[in-house]
């Protein structure tokens, strides 16, 4: 969940609305790359083990607007969602140029 839709409520999260239905969750930020394979692998890991789905919920955040350049929020909580972007991290990781 990124905490900013125009649409969705933010107030329930994801991991609530699975616990409703028994499905367990594993939990990471968006923002780091090994903590989503982490929990990716856990995920996985488990589903197979029991034979039940399991979720993933990634605690990202969004860069930009929906789809309707609608974007509010103010410029300092938008650099600091740059600061985050995960894609630079990961490209330095695998040899990319950022």
């Amino acid at each position: 969940m990124n905490g900013a839709s125009d649409s969705a409520s933010t107030c329930v999260s994801v991991a609530a609305r699975c616990a409703a239905f028994d499905i367990p969750v594993e939990e990471a930020s968006g923002t780091d790359f090994a903590q989503m394979v982490a929990a990716a692998v856990r995920a996985i890991d488990a589903t197979r083990a029991d034979g039940r789905p399991h979720a993933i919920v990634s605690h990202a955040i969004r860069l930009g607007p929906h789809s309707k350049g609608d974007d509010t929020r103010p410029p300092e909580v938008l650099q600091a969602a740059w600061a985050l972007d995960p894609l630079p991290t990961l490209r330095k990781r695998v040899g990319e140029p950022a």
